[in-house]
């Protein structure tokens, strides 16, 4: 049994998993005039998430994303880890909102690193 720690490849195993079980199902019953339907399940992943990967690159959940002072690290740290607690909690809802809604995630990394800087 293998574990997915990170999110975009938890969601890839989970679509794989759904094509493998799906394709079963069909050959199954091919010949048969019973049908089934597969249960239909998705992963969903956080606003968090999602800002910890595409803004911090971190792909451990468990890992926090840094939380720096311009004043006690001058400017040689990267500007994303300058976000503050509320511009990182509004850029989870952000990037929740825009997932479901289905729009391009970029334009919401554009917006995390317009705001960092």
């Amino acid at each position: 049994m293998r574990v997915i720690s990170s999110g975009i490849e938890a969601l890839i195993a989970a679509r794989q998993l759904d094509e493998k079980i799906a394709s079963k199902t069909t050959s199954t019953f091919t010949d048969s005039s019973i049908r089934t339907n597969p249960q239909d399940s998705s992963v969903t992943i956080s606003g968090e998430a999602l800002l910890k990967q595409r803004v911090f690159g971190l792909t451990d959940p468990n890992r926090s994303a840094p939380l720096l002072g311009k004043a006690e690290c001058g400017t040689s740290m990267p500007e994303a880890s300058f976000l503050t607690r509320d511009d990182r909690r509004l850029l989870g809802d952000i990037y929740e909102f825009a997932r479901d809604q289905g729009a391009d995630l970029s334009y919401v990394d554009d917006l995390a690193f317009g705001l960092a800087s």
